[in-house]
């Protein structure tokens, strides 16, 4: 039964109950009084009481009540005699006085007066034992609490039959329920069976329709992987055959081997891959749709990401191969053969470049289809033409006679110049001109070839190093990156020394081979690369004054790079050349890619970020050049730098210490000290400069841990003549501590080397009067502005910068120009309270302010160098760091004038502009700081392909 129809069921029984009840109770109106015992059924005080509260209320309840509130309202006999009136007693007992009937036989029973009858027995409760519906619980216990009043009251003689029936009618309807609930589950388990049944059938429906379309599009998924995977094959079998054929035709001169292994190796990498894909695909992933395709999109991703990669080194590598083919053809040949097809198989590698197309352009037709004489037959065919004169001059004779420039090209034709020696031949008159006419057009044929073969070989060279700066920027930590684990709180530590070693391991090193280059470690907050300039400009004096030449070769790590990325990488005191840093570069690429050494430590595979990379392939570069001392510049910090891999350095130096770098090393100089401290090594000197209390107390302990005495290193007072530029306090002090560590490393490298305590040796003193350090205190002079160039990135190196820039242009007539930014630091903007101070001492301060991004060009963008990931691109576009920067300096400075530029390039235009208002005598006064990246844009703008 459902709950609605058991509350009607409830209501309606409630009533007939009650009806039936009144009906039963006729009220005895016979006019006489009778005395009611106290304890009868029908005594009202039970009526009186009230209806009971709660679901336990019930017509009988009801009316009975009604009954008693009907003889309530009959009117009470009126005495003759009025009296006042009295409080009602208390219901304790009650007294009917019935009217006074005429006497006869029957004495009514007195009040209280014991029953004349047999006691009869109490009512029994009900008792329904299938009782579960919840109405019939309720009749069941309401009707058991009327039995138990009527049982107390004593009125089960009077109620007895009418509680009997209603047992009965409520055992009548407990029974009609049960049928009813009964009949209502059959017929619902009826339903839910049928129901069952048809969902079972649409399921069943469903199931098959989705297993047969799962069927198909497996089917179809699998066709199209199986047809795009022959595709791939046919095409990569297409090229495979292609270079094999190239190679074929280039093998022919021996020196083409390394085209046809590079293929044959790629080729083989490339199937060993797609069958390892498919193996895997075959295993288990085609049961899988939904992994089936992420794994299919993965594969796209590989092939289409790394042809890009492969494409253009495979390019870069068949160029260099197929000119050394070139030439292998016309030296090695015993007489002239064509060389065309070695030109074609040149010409379809150069694709589309215009540089290659032009420089094969260039070359007489003549000379690649009938071939070319080689150097030794040119002389013998010079021999030929000389014979004709005689002559006994020897040597680069003087004198334009026939006899002296015939000596001459000879001697030239011998060291292996052939320019030189046609340029010679050339000089001929008369009769010994016309002698050697067909002589001088072999060699101008010659001379073509070789200078196209040159070109197109710079080509090359150049096209690598873009590969390899292109390669290198896509390790860049992205902003969004970064940011994620700043909010993470990532910082460096153990773990990314561990990984270090690990890459290190992977490139074939240990830190044993790096403890064999003698090295010089240096880090710092402010001064660390000046120290690193003066102790390389020492060295190399030492070695070009010294009889012992030593040390012969000195290598310098330093960052960040100002024009070009190869200049961090320095092989006596000259940025490694473009060649061997794309050789060293991919080098370090390709053995990362292929290693298998500590894959639990590092995922194989993977390369570390940007500057890391870079450490790598500055130590690579180091081991294979053979450098007998390595000077290393710290990035961040020192304990968890990527250069601190070394075990025993020669000696360690910590410049001036301040607060830098807040999020990796701290907030005090205290914290930041301890992360500098970490490049000290047990058993290896350590220098440091006067500090600050803080800074020293913490160099100090960490000495104390690793056993090593640290030495404070006062300005040197031999010193006192040199000239240093900029000639200020805390330059010489960065002087005297490269002196120190100068001094020890000499002490390890050449026998008998001992420092002088009174002065220093001439070749100390020109190193640090020669030293040239790019983008710090350097002045550049166009006449009508003068550049004032100096690279800054703390608040007290503004400082500093600032006061340099004040005295050196005290004396100037001119307007002054700020160009400066700093972008991704947050504290930058509080930079500029210190460096308007510092310019503002002298009372002049500056007439303009721009504030520019580091975009480098205004058409084209950053220069390949200069590209940097690690800034957010839309703040950059917004300008928004630079907006902040001229909003402050208007606080500073309401009367300058403050712009927002761009880029580097529009800033110095902006700034050249202002030089067309120069008074007599007058120069615009510009002064360049703030960020290295803008200092090494601007040089580069300022001078072009001869920045570097």
């Amino acid at each position: 039964m459902f709950p609605s129809e058991s509350r009607r069921f409830s209501t309606l029984r409630r009533w007939n109950s009650a009806s039936d009840i009144s009906n039963k109770i006729k009220s005895r109106d016979t006019g006489s009084q009778v005395a009611v015992p106290a304890q009868s059924g029908a005594s009202w005080r039970v009526a009186d009481n009230g209806e009971p509260a709660g679901r336990q209320s019930s017509a009988v309840d009801k009316a009975q009540a009604a009954k008693v509130a009907a003889v309530k309202e009959k009117p009470k006999p009126v005495e003759k005699k009025k009296k006042a009136p009295e409080p009602k007693p208390a219901p304790v007992e009650a007294k009917v006085v019935a009217p006074k009937q005429e006497e006869n036989d029957f004495k009514p029973p007195e009040v209280n007066e014991p029953s004349r009858f047999p006691p009869i027995p109490p009512i029994d409760a009900i008792k329904i034992e299938d009782a579960t519906e919840p109405v019939v619980q309720d009749l069941v216990r309401m009707l058991n609490d009327i039995i138990t009043v009527i049982n107390a009251d004593k009125a089960h003689g009077r109620y007895s039959p009418t509680i009997t029936k209603a047992k009965n009618e409520l055992s009548k309807v407990g029974s009609k329920i049960k049928a009813i609930k009964s009949s209502v589950e059959e017929k619902a388990a009826a339903e839910v069976q049928a129901k069952v049944a048809d969902f079972d059938k649409a399921a069943n429906d469903l199931i098959a329709r989705v297993e047969g379309a799962m069927v198909a599009q497996e089917g179809a998924w699998r066709k199209e992987f199986e047809d795009e995977m022959k595709k791939v094959k046919e095409s990569y079998d297409a090229r495979a055959k292609l270079l094999l054929e190239r190679e074929r035709q280039l093998n022919e001169e021996r020196l083409n081997n390394q085209l046809l292994e590079q293929a044959l190796a790629l080729k083989k990498e490339f199937v060993t891959e797609v069958e390892k894909h498919v193996e895997s695909e075959r295993e288990g992933r085609l049961g899988k749709l939904e992994k089936l395709s992420d794994a299919v999109a993965d594969l796209e991703k590989l092939t289409t990401g790394w042809n890009e990669v492969i494409d253009t080194n495979l390019r870069t590598q068949q160029l260099h191969v197929a000119v050394d083919a070139v030439r292998a053809t016309l030296e090695n040949a015993t007489s002239p053969r064509p060389f065309t097809r070695e030109l074609v198989a040149l010409k379809e590698i150069a694709a589309d470049d215009p540089v290659v197309n032009a420089a094969i352009a260039s070359i007489n037709p003549s000379a690649y289809q009938r071939g070319l004489a080689n150097a030794a037959q040119l002389i013998d065919r010079f021999r030929i033409v000389a014979s004709e004169v005689m002559f006994k001059k020897q040597g680069l004779a003087d004198g334009n006679d026939v006899e002296s420039i015939l000596t001459r090209t000879q001697t030239l034709l011998e060291e292996g110049n052939l320019d030189a020696a046609a340029r010679e031949m050339n000089g001929l008159q008369g009769w010994a001109k016309t002698l050697s006419r067909d002589w001088l057009g072999e060699v101008r044929k010659t001379l073509e070839v070789q200078q196209a073969l040159d070109v197109i070989a710079t080509e090359a060279r150049l096209q690598s190093l873009k590969d390899a700066v292109d390669a290198l920027n896509t390790l860049q930590t992205p902003f969004a990156v970064i940011e994620a684990r700043r909010k993470a709180g990532v910082r460096p530590d153990e773990a990314s020394v561990r990984e270090m070693r690990a890459y290190l391991a992977r490139i074939g090193y240990t830190t044993a081979d790096l403890d064999k280059l003698n090295v010089i470690h240096v880090a710092g907050t402010k001064g660390k690369g000046s120290t690193c300039a003066f102790t390389d400009s020492i060295l190399a004096s030492h070695r070009a004054l010294s009889p012992s030449s030593v040390p012969r070769k000195v290598g310098l790590l330093i960052s960040p790079h100002l024009i070009a990325v190869r200049e961090r990488i320095r092989i006596n005191g000259a940025p490694i050349s473009e060649a061997l840093f794309a050789k060293y570069f991919f080098e370090v690429w390709d053995r990362l890619g292929s290693s298998t050494a500590d894959a639990e430590g590092v995922a194989l595979g993977t390369r570390p970020i940007y500057s890391r990379y870079l450490t790598l392939v500055s130590f690579h570069a180091f081991i294979e050049e053979g450098v007998d001392c390595a000077i290393l510049e710290t990035g961040i910090g020192g304990e968890y730098d990527a250069t601190n891999l070394v075990g025993r350095p020669v000696a360690t130096g910590i410049t001036t210490l301040g607060i830098d770098h807040v999020f990796a090393l701290g907030d005090t100089v205290g914290r930041i000290a301890w992360h500098k401290a970490g490049i000290m090594k047990t058993g290896s000197r350590a220098f440091t400069v006067e500090q600050v209390d803080e800074a020293q107390d913490v160099l100090e302990a960490r000495a104390a841990e690793k056993g090593v005495k640290l030495e404070v290193v006062k300005v040197d007072e031999r010193m006192k003549d040199v000239r240093i530029r900029p000639d200020k306090e805390f330059q010489r002090r960065n002087a005297s501590l490269a002196v120190r560590l100068a001094e020890s490393v000499l002490e390890r490298l050449e026998e008998g080397f001992k420092p002088d305590p009174a002065r220093l040796p001439e070749a100390f003193v020109k190193g640090l009067e020669d030293v040239v350090w790019r983008g710090r205190c350097e002045v550049k002079d166009e006449g009508s502005v003068v550049w004032f160039v100096d690279g800054a990135h703390t608040t007290d190196s503004l400082k500093m910068a600032g006061r340099w820039f004040a005295g050196e242009t005290e004396a100037r007539r001119g307007r002054r120009v700020l160009v400066f930014n700093q972008q991704g630091r947050t504290e930058a903007i509080d930079f500029l309270d210190g460096l308007y101070e510092a310019v503002k001492r002298d009372g002049r301060g500056f007439d303009g302010v721009v504030f520019c991004t580091n975009v480098t060009y205004k058409e084209t963008g950053y220069k390949r160098d200069f590209v940097n990931h690690q800034y957010d691109n839309k703040a950059i576009e917004a300008m928004t760091v630079q907006k902040q920067f001229a909003e402050r300096w208007r606080e500073l400075d309401p009367q300058a004038d403050v712009r927002v530029i761009p880029t580097i390039e529009e800033a110095l235009d902006y700034v050249r502009g202002l030089a067309e208002s120069n008074g007599e005598g007058e120069s615009v006064q510009a002064f360049v700081t703030g960020s290295l990246h803008l200092v090494g844009g601007a040089l580069q703008i300022l001078e072009g392909a001869d920045a570097l």
